[in-house]
């Protein structure tokens, strides 16, 4: 009976190991207004126009895989606007960077963190005595 189990066992890891790599990760964005929206778009736009070159770097923003979040319209706008080629999904653009955003409720703000090639950086917006959103530390970045 042992035998079978490890069996079993070893073709459970083989084909979730298999999964992994069909796997994409996907953008996860978390807002409630537009003028919250506005805001982590300028953010994030200038954090990659300073972190990348924007005359020779196509960005592909992963969507989110439930929902089209204003947002990732008004960064890719942004993106533009400096430069960037933007693109919706890396399946269209096979040499285009790709880039996910994580947008996530936190402390009456948002933890932001995007992930782009094989770099990570992330940033707290919170908000200021009148409830507006403004950055509120740098972005701290990391190799992955």
């Amino acid at each position: 009976m042992q035998r079978r189990d490890g069996a079993v066992l070893g073709l459970g890891l083989a084909l979730g190991l298999g999964g992994c790599a069909i796997w994409r990760p996907a953008s996860y964005v978390a807002t409630t207004t537009p003028n919250d929206d506005r805001v982590i778009a300028t953010v994030v736009s200038n954090y990659l126009g300073r972190a990348l070159p924007p005359g020779r770097t196509t960005v592909a923003i992963e969507p989110p895989r439930f929902s089209d979040p204003p947002l990732l319209d008004l960064l890719s706008g942004d993106l533009r606007a400096q430069g960037f080629g933007v693109t919706q999904s890396s399946t269209g653009a096979p040499n285009a960077l790709p880039v996910r955003l994580l947008v996530t409720p936190n402390f009456g703000g948002y933890v932001v963190r995007v992930d782009y090639g094989s770099q990570q950086a992330g940033t707290f917006i919170g908000r200021d005595v009148s409830g507006n959103l403004q950055p509120s530390s740098p972005f701290v970045r990391r190799e992955l």
